[in-house]
């Protein structure tokens, strides 16, 4: 059985931005809520088939229900309150959504959990300090409010850290001798990486 793909964000955003989502003043709760739009779902009003199911001789199969994003989930963010755990996948696909609406760059990438050790392997043999590998990245903990989604591991870059590691990516990707299967990857994560001490800011990373 082959390995099932992740998926890889990597957002350019000040972590000090990020921590602002949550208990949001006026002015930046009002941005939100608009951002939010996109994504979140109204409730539905309940299907009539609840109301008749008895008068069917077969019992009917439960609809089970994806948890989606709401209007409640915006306002507990920026109010700073505690999410349920039933509310945490959604929840996650709002702040996702600002960070993409509110980041410097961005890069989303489907990949193996052997492919990404594959990429850090390579790199840090060519010559990429192994304190700027993916994964030691997606282990160093941002402590947001919201607990992580089952499965979602959340992670950060400081910007000094971000300014060393940009210069060294280029060099690494050259002398890593990538196999084929990630290197084009390879050089999407550095064309990102190159460009963060551009834009000066720390970087997020969330992987599910």
């Amino acid at each position: 059985m082959s390995e099932l793909a992740k998926t890889l964000w990597l957002y350019a955003i000040t972590l000090d931005d990020v921590q602002g989502f949550f208990s949001a003043p006026p002015e930046l709760a009002a941005q939100l809520t608009a951002q939010a739009r996109d994504v979140i779902v109204q409730p539905a009003a309940k299907h009539l088939i609840g109301k008749v199911g008895p008068l069917f001789r077969h019992p009917i199969e439960p609809v089970v229900e994806i948890p989606l994003p709401s209007p409640a989930d915006v306002e507990n963010l920026i109010g700073g309150k505690a999410i349920p755990p039933d509310r945490l996948y959604p929840a996650w696909t709002i702040v996702r959504h600002w960070c993409e609406t509110r980041a410097r760059g961005r890069l989303t990438l489907q990949l193996t959990e052997m492919q990404l050790e594959s990429i850090d392997f390579h790199l840090v043999t060519g010559g990429l300090s192994s304190q700027f590998s993916l994964e030691t990245i997606i282990a160093r903990d941002p402590h947001l409010p919201l607990h992580p989604a089952n499965k979602l591991r959340v992670g950060w870059m400081p910007a000094a850290h971000a300014a060393q590691a940009g210069p060294q990516w280029p060099s690494a990707l050259a002398e890593g001798r990538l196999p084929d299967d990630v290197a084009g990857l390879a050089q999407q994560l550095a064309g990102f990486f190159t460009q963060v001490p551009d834009w000066d800011t720390d970087v997020l990373a969330l992987i599910q």
